[in-house]
């Protein structure tokens, strides 16, 4: 579990070019544990993202970072820090509080941009296919049609029902 979190960057560089190389020459898999994506990018093949313990979406890693389509997913690339917009509010800071009451639906409805009521809070969304990956996601399999999208100011049950509790979850990146 974030096996290079505490190294400084070099260090960290020289033992993600260690594994990767290991990897290759040994043809291992490795399961990967970080929130860093920079470093699931370098050293992971195909991504599971995890919210509160479930799969969000699974998929090979250029496709799932490069285009998100759980809404957590494409909340954890929108709050890598950019240089692109300074001052901007990230799309994680404008959600609402991640400190909820569960759901008995979807984990990540009381923080979803795009959650329904009541589909999204109280039915737990399938693992399913959706192109080169799997996303468990009622949206984004069209199973309904989403929920306007909340701004800073509205309120944040509008979309999402009840409310919810743990801590996010973390990509975990698995390479072949």
């Amino acid at each position: 579990d974030e096996a290079v979190s505490a190294l400084d960057v070099s260090v960290q560089a020289t033992t993600l070019d260690l594994l990767r190389r290991l990897q290759r020459e040994l043809d291992l898999t490795l399961v990967f544990i970080t929130h860093n994506l920079a470093v699931v990018r370098q050293i992971a093949d195909r991504t599971v993202v995890l919210y509160r313990g479930r799969i969000a979406e699974e998929g090979p890693t250029g496709g799932l970072l490069d285009e998100p389509r759980h809404p957590y997913t494409s909340v954890l690339r929108a709050a890598v820090p950019s240089m692109a917009a300074p001052g901007q509010e990230s799309p994680a800071e404008a959600m609402d509080d991640p400190v909820k009451p569960a759901v008995s639906g979807c984990s990540f409805a009381p923080r979803c941009p795009i959650a329904v009521n009541p589909t999204c809070t109280m039915n737990i969304p399938e693992l399913l296919p959706l192109s080169d990956r799997v996303v468990a996601c009622h949206v984004v399999h069209g199973e309904v049609e989403a929920a306007p999208t909340r701004t800073d100011g509205d309120d944040a049950s509008a979309g999402a029902g009840e409310s919810g509790a743990a801590d996010d979850g973390a990509s975990a990146g698995a390479s072949a």
